[in-house]
């Protein structure tokens, strides 16, 4: 109980510097499945762990026309993830036609606008006290919404590596429907997902996923032709050593090839003595 009120305490010492913090738990990774902003000038973050089955982040908003849409991206500070350079669309009526192919279906009657973080070469660094965790922020924007109607926020990574990444939202703060025991989940939750304090050993290896073309497109009807899943995973650490089969056929082959020559020479040797 005592753990609690001093969390609940520095929570809200530096709630003004928080976003509400979600995690997607493997979920919302398609339109259908898409996480639900609730206001789109409340502050919030998701944090999303990317993996070859669920490459993909969707969050949904509902836009009133004519307002602010404030989005971050950015990815844990993780040695590994020092180079992970995810990218952003906001998709939203009123928005010009997107003509940036993108790895998803863009739904009926939306534009959009698509954001890289690929040219990032110094990210901006940003700690969060409550949780005592670091991220980089990628890239920072405000998108006008000229448009009343249903719009989408999606992330992903365009190299087709795994990692993990975050897109906040919002800039106003409000914490009023929240439980004292939500502060400590958060805590917990979030410090696992930074793999810090207690999660500090987090032993991971990122994997590189077969490309994921839009659903029904010729690539994902061939790859399910072959019976390969489009989302499937390799490793990005190749093996270099040689397969057993491959020094099998290498023995087989010095074997013949040593009986080949000592064949060459019994029959030299007979020539020579007649």
């Amino acid at each position: 109980m005592q753990r609690l009120i001093v969390i609940t305490v520095m929570f809200f010492a530096w709630g003004a510097q928080a976003h509400k913090p979600s995690f997607s738990d493997g979920e919302f990774k398609s339109l259908e499945s898409a996480w639900q902003i609730e206001n789109i000038a409340t502050s919030i973050v998701l944090y999303h762990q990317v993996t070859c089955d669920s490459g993909h982040l969707w969050l949904e908003f509902d836009s009133i026309g004519d307002e602010d849409l404030f989005v971050q991206l950015g990815v844990p500070v993780i040695d590994r993830l020092s180079y992970y350079r995810p990218s952003v669309a906001i998709l939203a009526p009123g928005l010009p036609t997107l003509t940036e192919t993108v790895p998803f279906d863009v739904p009926d009657g939306l534009g959009g606008v698509v954001y890289h973080s690929g040219p990032v070469e110094t990210p901006e660094d940003f700690y969060e006290p409550f949780s005592q965790t670091e991220s980089w922020i990628l890239l920072e924007t405000t998108k006008r919404i000229q448009e009343s109607g249903t719009g989408y926020v999606v992330a992903w990574d365009p190299s087709g590596m795994t990692g993990k990444l975050w897109v906040a939202v919002g800039t106003v703060e409000d914490f009023s429907d929240v439980a004292p025991t939500d502060f400590s989940s958060w805590l917990e939750q979030t410090q696992a997902y930074h793999e810090t304090g207690p999660y500090s050993d987090a032993d991971v290896t990122e994997v590189t996923c077969r490309p994921q073309a839009p659903s029904g497109s010729s690539e994902n009807a061939a790859s399910d032709a072959n019976g390969d899943a489009a989302s499937g995973c390799q490793t990005a650490h190749h093996d270099t050593r040689p397969s057993l089969l491959f020094l099998v056929m290498m023995l087989v082959a010095a074997t013949a090839f040593g009986r080949q020559r000592r064949l060459s020479r019994s029959t030299r040797m007979r020539q020579n003595r007649a």
